[in-house]
């Protein structure tokens, strides 16, 4: 049976799909068993009425999921163009020091990708990819790569329930008409606390959530963006591009023997 060089990170590209999965169904079961209490609080020198939603913790095995998820998929890139060099130049196999340059570069910028020892045959395929962020003012750049690698390297994760008001997440409701405009909406990290405050004089409050979600709070490309979606599209984006260094080795092993 031929070894398939590739086994290992379409492995780990399947390993963090299953990730994926088990998050989107733990934050189901997690907003499914109501970790909120809701209070009005009133702040008479204010003058403000103030709805808080309080958030229970997010479970630490969910936490998990997502690290898991990002280290997978980030490793599934530098495995990926790891077979693919050994493949088309044997000669890097034994070398220590070579070998630790075979990876998947991203950079904040493409004048800076750092190949190391990569072969100039996957150059240009990797260049295609676009690994480096979008900027305004240069075209080009792949920001769901970027924020992976930014992710796998800060290797910590906050977060937030999305409390986007543009997004349609959170829907505030009064009793009447409220014609002091909308409320005015706060995310308190650290106290995990949603508001959303009117004036004194308005009518009371309450807030209901819309496709409430667990969000990113950082790095800011992917800031307050579903969590789940967001992994969804780096996987789509990895599984892709382990299939591309694949199909491309084999082309070049092809003209390699001809």
């Amino acid at each position: 049976m031929a070894i398939d060089a590739f086994e290992i990170p379409k492995k780990q590209v399947g390993r963090a799909k299953r990730c994926i999965d088990e998050l989107d169904r733990g934050i189901g079961n997690y907003f499914a068993a109501n970790p909120v209490k809701q209070t009005l609080r009133v702040d008479r020198a204010r003058g403000v009425q103030v709805a808080i939603r309080h958030y229970s913790e997010f479970p630490d095995e969910l936490s998990e999921r997502v690290d898991d998820a990002i280290t997978k998929l980030r490793s599934a890139l530098d495995q990926a163009v790891y077979a693919a060099s050994l493949q088309i130049d044997s000669s890097l196999k034994g070398y220590e020091r070579a070998e630790r340059g075979l990876a998947f570069p991203i950079a904040d910028e493409p004048n800076k990708l750092d190949f190391k020892s990569v072969p100039a045959a996957l150059h240009g395929l990797i260049r295609g990819f676009e690994p480096y962020p979008l900027t305004p003012g240069r075209s080009g750049g792949n920001h769901i790569l970027w924020c992976l690698n930014r992710l796998a390297n800060i290797h910590k994760h906050r977060f937030l329930v999305e409390a986007q008001v543009g997004k349609q997440s959170v829907l505030a409701l009064s009793i009447g008409p409220v014609s002091e405009g909308p409320p005015a909406f706060a995310w308190n990290a650290e106290g995990r606390e949603l508001s959303a405050t009117l004036p004194l004089g308005s009518p009371t409050m309450v807030m209901a959530m819309i496709n409430q979600c667990i969000a990113f709070a950082e790095p800011e490309l992917v800031r307050n963006a579903n969590i789940v979606l967001v992994l969804l599209d780096m996987y789509g984006v990895v599984d892709r591009i382990v299939g591309d260094i694949e199909a491309e080795t084999l082309r070049i092993l092809g003209e390699q023997s001809s």
